[in-house]
């Protein structure tokens, strides 16, 4: 368990001096008594004799631990000994940072990273148990006590975050071998009864449990636990939750509480009333800005999570400031459900899903336009929903509530609240007085008792006059009003500024030149030019006083009454010279940033032209590829706006980097693929004006291979002809040929079968020549594709076994693809045997690479092969993982799909009313997606409801039955 080298000629023969460097190691760098030592290892002496042995082993321990290369130290002091090495040399320490690790990852959402990371935490569990040389008492109950407190939450982190990544069937294969080793282990048969349930059905989950309850029995003389049971009695019976299942986690995005909340008693009793009492339901929640809609939503709900067991949602769609679209929103709820997004999936259809009926609270933070959300409230009709908005919406089935000023009494509470001294109780006039200026907005309130507190010299009532003496004089323009009556905040926000010290004041002047409410500790520190510990500090002071609110441990949001006056701060403070310097630091951070993040996450990229840059601004670096994709996907929004303002003041070189290296990020992520397209077409108009044609072709490329995506086929073609063009000017080999190659694909879905083979075609010379061999083999397998679509099988075979041929060179995964294509192709010819096995190695390689879209196909495929070779249980297994596994995905179509090949694999088998069942599933998908293909399953449906089933099906029926 040390991962340390040791030298020869270390005698570790005594179990004693075993014992005593284990339990050291088990507490590395944490004290361990005398007393305990010696109960454990010698309690088999009599006298001193133990505290004598204790010495001479702990001589002899620094003996050893002195021949080892990193020398860890053995401190003593105070009756107490401890082993002081670092913990990434002890396997046992190294293996629970790595499930730390693990389990934070599988809690965020990240399955793929979590199963990453504790599959190298499980890979370091020995075969044998943990202290197998060390017979002494204490060592099985410490490792009983390992595997309770880490192995096992080990195992089920990784495990759950397999099965919500649709990967049962390997938690099947690594279950079997761990109960191997642990077979009386619950947690682990709680595991492979979940995965059983998924892939195998009931049957196989009660084989197992009775198998475990006569071993357990047998062997321990005990029974199994009431949990176990109940959840056997679950899956069996059906009434196992997705969550149980591990597919669905229970989502917490609620925000925290307003720690000094208080009044507003008639508006919590009324949203007790219409969300509580009546069942799900629509409320908004509108008023003036600051007049604390956000506070009231967040207590009430906050208060109430217990009513809405199946989670709580939470968005904040940053109002009039900078306002997200509700298909980001939908986004952002299927990725907190665990939903992989297709490209082009209807968000809207698949959280209405996703959702189904559980009873869930969703909270919609600063919506700007209410007509706006129309559609995601259609999406979360079984939810609760709770809005705020400074608009009385107009929404079928929501009521509105309006939140009206503090009264009198509660602001003056809460100026008293925050003026924790003497003068509050000596000047309870002038507190009122103060109260009464902030007009009953808490916003308001807060700034104004934090602008007192920050004079203790000062009475009240003499601040309580400067403050009326502002507000007669000053008024905020149109955009900072809080209400009809023009009355103005800035007396008091300008006041609460005065009293910064120079760098806070600085630091709120360049978050108002900041184009996005939300930004991070680390572009506040580059835009700044000051170091962390100062922006820290200052955020503290604006955190305090008001003018910021921290959203987590890094980032900082603006309320946007506080933006909007940060920008006419900014305005007003800043010098032309200043603000081009500000600009430029915060461009370089964010490019520098995108750069550093894409690389990790698509290494194979080619690299962005460099631009010249501060050496002083420091971008983010990440860890790895999660860490950066977690990156971009939260600092989503902030960074295109950073990118559009890059645009506008003119800084183009900037704007087309990071669009240009962001879009390929934002394909997969977006929650609207119009506004990529949008952005792109930006980003090739900022390359024009920088004059800059490698930027130009970069854009082109981009944005013809995303509207190859979205299937605009003649818009894609438009831009890879002028990026042919471009490409062909300046003697770039690689990029002409892509550019063909893209062109063939935009022909192919148009259906021009032959000028699609002709531009494959061109592709391919152009990629030999260029040396490219992994194009090559995709040239290949788009000419095998054409080929077949064209009836010429023999030549598509060709085709395929070239591609894989190459693809077989360059060792690549993608060798999956032509062997798909072969699969199908000598399927079509009646050579079943071959087809069969050509599509197993297929989806085994689409395995490895996780390549979920395509392991569908290859399961689709297969079970058509196997159908037709009358292996009818192993083509309803094949079928119906596709139906788990696209639903894991969150892809409807590939859903449909499949429950259409399940229908045919149970007709085929002769379980009529499965076969029904399955269709009718798939031609509601079918429907709801608006797809053709509902009318050829509706014709499916119509013959199977005119026949009748013969006795030979119910025969085969039952025979299937059985075999599951």
């Amino acid at each position: 368990m040390l991962r340390i080298d040791l030298q020869r000629n270390v005698d570790l023969r005594s179990v004693k001096l075993r014992g005593l460097l284990g339990l050291l190691l088990l507490n590395a760098n944490s004290p361990v008594s005398a007393s305990l030592i010696m109960r454990l290892i010698w309690d088999d002496l009599d006298g001193s004799k133990p505290r004598q042995e204790l010495y001479r082993n702990i001589s002899k321990a620094r003996r050893v631990l002195g021949k080892t290369i990193s020398k860890p130290s053995i401190a003593v002091g105070n009756g107490l000994y401890r082993l002081d090495v670092d913990h990434s040399n002890v396997d046992y320490h190294h293996f629970r940072r790595l499930v730390d690790e693990g389990v934070s990852l599988h809690r965020s959402g990240n399955n793929r990273g979590a199963i990453k990371i504790l599959r190298q935490a499980l890979a370091m569990w020995p075969d044998e148990p943990m202290l197998v040389n060390v017979p002494l008492p204490w060592v099985k109950q410490a490792e009983e006590e390992l595997i309770d407190e880490s192995f096992n939450p080990a195992v089920r982190a990784y495990f759950e975050a397999c099965l919500a990544e649709g990967r049962g069937d390997s938690v099947i294969v690594e279950i079997e071998r761990l109960m191997r080793r642990q077979e009386l282990n619950e947690t682990l048969a709680e595991l492979r009864m979940n995965a059983l349930s998924q892939l195998r059905g009931p049957d196989s989950v009660d084989k197992f449990f009775r198998a475990f309850v006569r071993r357990t029995t047998e062997e321990l003389g005990a029974d199994v636990s009431a949990h176990l049971k109940r959840l056997h009695r679950d899956l069996v019976e059906g009434r196992a939750t997705a969550a149980a299942a591990g597919r669905l986690r229970v989502p917490v995005m609620l925000p925290r509480d307003i720690p000094d909340f208080l009044g507003r008693a008639d508006v919590l009793a009324r949203l007790d009333e219409w969300l509580l009492a009546r069942g799900p339901a629509a409320v908004a929640l509108h008023g003036v800005g600051g007049v604390g809609k956000t506070a009231v939503a967040r207590h009430w709900a906050t208060t109430r999570r217990e009513h809405f067991p199946d989670g709580q949602l939470y968005f904040d769609l940053n109002g009039d400031s900078d306002p997200e679209k509700p298909t980001a929103v939908a986004t952002g709820f299927l990725k907190e459900l665990g939903a992989d997004i297709p490209l082009d999936a209807d968000r809207m259809t698949l959280l209405r899903h996703r959702i189904g009926d559980r009873r869930m609270l969703v909270f919609l933070d600063n919506v700007g336009s209410p007509d706006e959300i129309r559609p995601l409230l259609d999406a979360t009709a079984s939810c609760s929903v709770l809005l705020t908005t400074r608009q009385k919406p107009d929404l079928i089935g929501c009521r509105d509530l309006v939140v009206p000023r503090l009264r009198p009494v509660d602001a003056v509470e809460m100026i008293r609240r925050r003026i924790y001294d003497d003068r509050r109780a000596m000047e309870p006039a002038a507190v009122e007085e103060i109260a009464k200026l902030c007009d009953g907005l808490p916003l308001c309130l807060r700034i104004a008792g934090e602008y007192v507190v920050a004079r203790s010299g000062m009475t009240i009532r003499t601040l309580a006059d400067q403050l009326a003496a502002e507000e007669r004089r000053r008024l905020l323009d149109a955009h900072s009003r809080t209400d009809g009556k023009g009355r103005s905040l800035r007396a008091v926000f300008d006041s609460s500024l005065s009293g910064f010290d120079p760098r806070t004041k600085f630091l709120f002047t360049v978050l108002g030149l900041h184009p996005h409410p939300y930004v991070s500790l680390a572009a506040a520190t580059a835009c700044a030019g000051m170091s962390a510990t100062e922006v820290e500090d200052c955020f503290d002071s604006l955190v305090t006083a008001g003018f910021a609110e921290q959203k987590s441990e890094t980032v900082y949001h603006l309320h946007d009454i506080m933006h909007a006056y940060g920008r006419d701060v900014a305005r007003r403070e800043i010098g032309d010279q200043q603000r081009t310097w500000i600009l430029r630091r915060m461009f370089d951070f964010y490019l520098r940033t995108v750069r550093n993040a894409i690389r990790l996450i698509s290494p194979e990229l080619t690299e962005v032209p460099p631009l010249a840059t501060d050496d002083s601004v420091v971008p983010v670096a990440f860890a790895d590829r999660v860490a950066a994709q977690r990156w971009c996907f939260e600092s989503r929004a902030e960074t295109l706006a950073v990118a559009r303002l890059a645009a506008e003041v003119g800084f183009q070189g900037h704007m087309w980097r990071t669009i240009g290296l962001f879009s390929v990020w934002s394909w997969e992520y977006s929650d609207d693929l119009d506004d990529v397209i949008t952005l792109l077409v930006s980003g090739v108009r900022a390359a024009i004006k920088d004059a800059s044609r490698t930027g130009e072709k970069m854009l082109l490329n981009n944005l013809g291979a995303m509207y190859l995506q979205i299937k605009k086929y003649r818009e894609a073609e438009a831009c890879l002809e002028q990026l042919r063009r471009f490409s062909v000017e300046s003697g770039d080999l690689l990029a002409e040929a892509i550019a063909q190659h893209n062109m063939g694909t935009a022909l192919l879905g148009r259906g021009r079968l032959n000028d699609a083979a002709k531009q494959y075609r061109i592709a391919l010379n152009l990629f030999t020549r260029a040396g490219n061999e992994p194009y090559r083999g995709r040239a290949y397998l788009r000419l095998g594709d054409v080929s077949r679509r064209m009836d010429r099988p023999d030549e598509a075979k060709r085709y395929y076994v070239d591609s894989l041929a190459v693809f077989g060179k360059v060792q690549s995964d993608e060798r999956a693809d032509p062997l798909l294509g072969l699969a199908s192709l000598v399927a079509e010819s009646g050579d079943l045997e071959s087809a069969k096995s050509y599509a197993q190695e297929s989806l085994e390689l689409y395995r490895h690479a996780v390549k979920e879209r395509e392991m569908g196909n290859a399961l689709l495929a297969l079970a058509h092969i196997q159908c037709e070779m009358g292996e009818f249980p192993e083509a309803f297994t094949r079928a119906r993982e596709a139906v788990r596994l696209a639903d894991a995905r969150g892809d409807l179509a590939e859903k449909a799909r499949s429950l259409e090949t399940l229908g045919e694999v149970r007709v085929k088998a002769g379980d009529v009313d499965s076969a029904r069942t399955a269709w009718e599933n798939a031609r509601s998908l079918f429907d709801e997606l608006h797809d053709a293909r509902a009318s050829a399953v509706t014709d499916r449906l119509t013959e199977l409801n005119a026949s009748e089933s013969l006795p030979e099906q119910r025969k085969r029926s039952q025979q299937l039955s059985e075999g599951h």
